[in-house]
C-alpha cells in the first residue's frame, strides 16, 4: 500500500506534472479574461494555482527568477507605490476598492514562476475564444434572441443562509449589448482580437483552416465593435488595422495599402449609415472637440462630463504636483474643486484617465513608476517576432485606453498576465507539451464549465 501511494505523489505531486498542470490553468484563466462575470472563475483559479505552487516547494528557486525579471519588477513596483502612499489618505473607502484591483500587479510575480512560453501560444487563442464566446452572447442579446440580462433570483442555497442572486450576463450599460464587460473595456478588448487575427492571417505559416477562421472572426469582431458603444475601441481598430500595413511595409504593396485603406473606409461608412449608436457617438465627439476649440465646453455630455473633471483637477494636481495627494484621494480631491454650476461632476466615480488618476495621487513620481512599467515591457525582447508585435500592440491598446479610461477596472488583469504569457520563461517545464486533441480539449472545456458554476455560485 504504501509504494502505491508513493508512486501516486511521484506521478501527480513531483515539481514538473505540477508545473505543466499549472500551465493548463492559465489556459483556462485566459479564457475568463473577457467572459468572467465579476471575475470569479479567475479568483477561483488562481487560488488552484497558489495551492499547486504550495505543494511545488523550490520557493527561492522560483521566485528568484521573478524577482531577476525586469517586468516583474516593474510591476511590483507600480504595485508597491499604491500600498505605500496609504500614509495619509482621507478616502479609505475609495482606496480599498482600488487596491483590490490593484493587487493584480503583484500576480507576475507568481506567473513567472511556472509559465513556459510552450503554451503561450495557446494561452493567447484561448482569450481570443473566450472574446468569441463573448460576442456570440453580445450578438443574441442585439437581436434579441435571448433577454439582455440573465439572472435567477431568490435562490437558495444550501451553504448559504438567506436567499441568493446568481447573474450569469448583463449589459453594464443598458444600450450596449456587451454582456460582460463595460463598452469602454469590451470595444478595446475586440480591436485588439481583431488585429491579432488580422495578423494570424496574414501571417505565412498560419494553415488554410485557421486563415479561414480567422476571417469570418474578424469580420464578426469588426461588426461588434460597431454595434457597441465605446469610442475608444472604434478608434483602436481602424488605427491598428491601418498599422499593420506598416508591420508589414516591406513585405507589403501599394495594393495592399490601397485595399487596407478601402476596408476602413468601408466599414466606416457602412457603420455610420446603418448604425445609430455609432452616429450617434461620433456626432457626439465631433461637436464636443469643435465647442472645445470655438467656444465655451459642455460639460454635460458623455465626453464633457470627462473634460470637466480633467479641467477641475489641474488647480489639485499643482498642490502636490511631484508626490499627489495620498491613493484612492484622487475623487475626494477633484470634487473639492469642482463649483456648484458643475455640481453634476461630483456624481463621477472616476477621473475616466489614468494619467490624471495616477498623478492625482502619487505627483510626478507616480507617472514616471508607471512610464517605466510601459519601457521595461517594450524593451523586453521575447525572441519572438509574433511575440514582440503582440506585446506592442497590447501597450499600445494600454497607452490609448488610458486617455479616457483608469486601467485597474480590467486592463490591469489583461495587462499582469498576458505580459508574463508573451515574455514567459523557456526552461520551466521539462518535456515537450502535448499537443491540443479532443481529449484534452474536453478537458479544458469541462474545467471551464465547472469553474464558470461555481463562479455563479458564489
Amino acid at each position: 500500500m504504501s509504494i502505491s501511494i508513493n508512486n501516486i505523489k511521484l506521478r501527480f505531486f513531483n515539481e514538473n506534472s505540477i508545473n505543466l498542470l499549472l500551465n493548463h490553468l492559465a489556459v483556462v484563466y485566459a479564457f475568463f479574461l473577457p467572459i468572467g462575470y465579476a471575475g470569479y472563475a479567475r479568483s477561483f483559479i488562481f487560488s488552484l494555482m497558489l495551492i499547486l505552487i504550495l505543494f511545488r516547494k523550490k520557493y527561492f528557486y522560483y521566485f528568484s527568477k521573478s524577482f531577476k525579471n525586469p517586468i516583474a519588477i516593474a510591476f511590483f513596483l507600480y504595485t508597491a507605490m499604491y500600498y505605500i502612499w496609504l500614509i495619509g489618505t482621507e478616502d479609505i473607502k475609495y482606496a480599498h476598492w482600488t487596491l483590490h484591483y490593484m493587487k493584480l500587479g503583484f500576480y507576475p510575480l507568481i506567473f513567472y514562476t511556472f509559465l513556459d512560453n510552450r503554451f503561450t501560444t495557446r494561452i493567447i487563442s484561448a482569450m481570443i475564444f473566450g472574446v468569441m464566446i463573448s460576442e456570440v452572447v453580445s450578438y443574441l442579446m442585439f437581436f434579441e434572441i435571448i433577454p439582455w440580462e440573465f439572472k435567477l433570483e431568490n435562490i437558495s442555497l444550501p451553504w448559504k443562509s438567506g436567499l441568493t442572486t446568481i447573474g450569469f450576463y448583463k449589459p453594464i450599460h443598458f444600450h450596449d449589448p456587451a454582456p460582460f464587460l463595460s463598452h469602454e473595456i469590451y470595444g478595446p478588448l475586440l480591436a485588439l482580437s481583431v488585429t491579432i487575427l488580422s495578423y494570424n492571417l496574414i501571417n505565412k505559416n498560419t494553415s488554410l483552416i485557421i486563415k479561414f477562421a480567422s476571417s469570418i472572426f474578424i469580420l464578426t469582431m469588426t461588426s461588434n465593435i460597431f454595434i457597441v458603444g465605446g469610442r475608444m475601441g472604434q478608434l483602436l481598430f481602424f488605427i491598428m488595422i491601418l498599422s499593420l500595413y506598416f508591420v508589414h511595409s516591406k513585405k507589403a504593396s501599394l495594393k495592399t495599402f490601397l485595399m487596407t485603406c478601402l476596408f476602413l473606409i468601408s466599414v466606416f461608412t457602412i457603420a455610420y449609415s446603418s448604425n445609430g449608436i455609432f452616429k450617434k457617438r461620433f456626432d457626439e465627439t465631433v461637436s464636443t472637440i469643435t465647442n472645445t476649440f470655438n467656444g465655451p465646453i459642455n460639460f454635460h455630455t458623455s465626453m464633457g462630463e470627462r473634460l470637466g473633471l480633467w479641467y477641475y483637477s489641474i488647480d489639485k494636481i499643482k498642490e502636490n504636483l511631484f508626490l499627489g495627494h495620498g491613493t484612492g484621494d484622487q475623487m475626494i480631491t477633484v470634487r473639492s474643486n469642482i463649483p456648484d454650476k458643475d455640481a453634476h461632476l461630483k456624481i463621477m466615480p472616476t477621473m475616466h484617465n489614468h494619467y490624471f488618476d495616477i498623478i492625482l495621487q502619487f505627483g510626478l513620481f507616480g507617472l514616471f513608476i508607471y512610464f517605466y512599467l510601459i519601457y521595461q515591457i517594450i524593451k523586453f525582447d521575447t525572441k519572438n517576432k509574433a511575440y514582440n508585435h503582440i506585446k506592442l500592440y497590447i501597450i499600445f491598446v494600454i497607452f490609448m485606453i488610458s486617455f479616457t479610461s483608469i486601467l485597474f477596472l480590467f486592463f490591469m488583469a489583461l495587462l499582469s498576465f498576458i505580459i508574463p504569457v508573451l515574455t514567459a520563461n523557456k526552461d520551466i517545464l521539462k518535456n515537450n507539451i502535448e499537443p491540443i486533441d479532443i481529449k484534452l480539449f474536453t478537458k479544458y472545456f469541462i474545467f471551464s464549465l465547472f469553474s464558470y458554476t461555481y463562479e455563479q455560485l458564489q
